[in-house]
């Protein structure tokens, strides 16, 4: 009887570790943000824009098809 062999690797399960120091360096720049009164070098126009391109993913895995996306505003 022939057994194959047992593959395996390991993979990250999570986007905390895969982004661990961009998610320390933004949240080192908030903080300095609010300490030093600048704005942000991440805004809560890019964290809108960023959820709006992932939401728009996971309905096209759904779907099966391309998601037409609005412009976001200037």
């Amino acid at each position: 009887m022939f057994l194959k062999p047992r593959v395996g690797a390991e993979s990250v399960r999570y986007d905390q570790d895969l982004f661990h120091d961009a998610y320390v360096a933004e949240l080192a720049d908030f903080t300095d943000s609010v300490r030093t009164g600048r704005a942000p070098a991440v805004t809560g126009d890019d964290a809108r824009a960023a959820l709006s391109i992932a939401l728009a993913a996971i309905e096209s895995v759904t779907t099966g098809g391309p998601v037409r996306m609005a412009r976001p505003a200037r």
